[in-house]
């Protein structure tokens, strides 16, 4: 059976809203709400807002947030509503976050080389698509290499060359590219040391592993690359 565009059009709606805290009320940056089943998803921006469009065929939505409990919604809302999702935090995992955010800070603090940083509150900020897009637009210059122009490279002083890439303390073939396979939505930090010379990358993912199991994190000492 073939509807038509405007029958289609009335199938579609605007799902928006907030995500706050449930205990403080401060909106949530960064949540992320995903309908279930699709590949439709959205982020909070720095007020804590999404919108996107939803067929009335998609029934649940799940919302997550690292340090939060997530929850699942249905559907019901009725056309055009705007919502208001509470999260409850897991008051335990915060504060683990909070002590292994500061680890990194501390250890980047410590480095003595040069060393710059984008955290979660600027990757939401700057809303790109994939960890490649967050590293060349927020703290180096990528693109072609001079000499092998179908691989991307850290450009300076006229040349480029290929940086080591470690995500979650494992490094990675295939240089600065094998970035595009993580959405800017995974990522909770990253690190650029001596002008992109090695870059780290750490997932909402691995982050929460770190807060929940207490793991060690690697030393980074000025041309010694673990």
């Amino acid at each position: 059976m073939t509807f038509p565009r405007s029958f289609l059009r009335k199938q579609q709606r605007d799902f928006r809203g907030v995500i706050v805290d449930s205990v403080s009320g401060t909106p949530i940056a960064g949540a992320e709400l995903r309908v279930r089943g699709t590949r439709i998803y959205a982020i909070t921006d720095v007020e804590g807002r999404f919108n996107f469009r939803l067929s009335e065929r998609d029934p649940l939505v799940d919302v997550n947030m690292l340090g939060y409990e997530s929850v699942l919604l249905p559907l019901w809302t009725p056309r055009d509503t705007f919502v208001t999702i509470r999260l409850q935090p897991n008051g335990i995992l915060l504060e683990a976050l909070e002590v292994t955010v500061n680890r990194l800070a501390e250890r980047r603090a410590r480095y003595t080389g040069s060393v710059r940083a984008m955290n979660s509150e600027a990757i939401v900020y700057f809303r790109y698509n994939n960890a490649f897009e967050l590293v060349h637009r927020g703290l180096l210059s990528l693109g072609p290499c001079p000499r092998r122009s179908e691989f991307s490279c850290v450009l300076r002083g006229g040349g480029g060359f290929q940086p080591t890439v470690i995500v979650d303390e494992m490094k990675r073939v295939g240089g600065v590219d094998v970035l595009k396979d993580w959405q800017a939505s995974e990522i909770h930090t990253i690190e650029s040391y001596d002008g992109g010379t090695v870059i780290r990358v750490y997932t909402k993912q691995f982050m929460e592993r770190l807060a929940r199991n207490g793991i060690e994190l690697m030393p980074v000492r000025k041309g010694i690359i673990y």
